[in-house]
C-alpha cells in the first residue's frame, strides 16, 4: 500500500464520520423540535383545563413530565437506532489539515 492509498482510506473515515455527525446532530435537532412542539402543544391545549394529576395543573403535568420521559424516549431511540459508533482516532489520522 503507498501512501497516497493510505491517506485516501484514512480520508475516508474521517469523511464517513463527518457525515454521520452531521446525521446525527440534524437527527438531534429533529428530537429537540419534536420535544418543544409537544411542550407548547400541551401547554396551549390544556391550559383551560380545571383537572390536576398528583396535584398538579393538567398542563404543568403533560407538559412538564410528559416532556422529560418523551425526550428521555426519543435520546433512546436516537442513540439505540440512529447513533454510529465511530472510531475517532482512525478518522482523525484521515484529517491532515488540507483545504479542499
Amino acid at each position: 500500500m503507498d501512501v497516497n492509498t493510505s491517506r485516501s482510506v484514512g480520508r475516508d473515515a474521517y469523511d464517513r464520520a463527518l457525515a454521520a455527525s452531521h446525521r446525527e446532530a440534524a437527527l438531534t435537532i429533529g428530537a429537540a423540535a419534536v420535544t418543544m412542539l409537544y411542550f407548547w402543544g400541551a401547554l396551549l391545549l390544556l391550559e383551560d383545563s380545571s383537572e390536576t394529576f398528583c396535584s398538579l395543573p393538567l398542563w404543568f403535568a403533560a407538559a412538564c413530565l410528559g416532556g422529560y420521559v418523551l425526550s428521555v424516549v426519543l435520546v433512546w431511540l436516537l442513540v439505540r437506532c440512529f447513533f454510529e459508533d465511530i472510531d475517532l482516532d482512525q478518522a482523525a489520522a484521515g484529517c491532515d489539515g488540507e483545504e479542499r
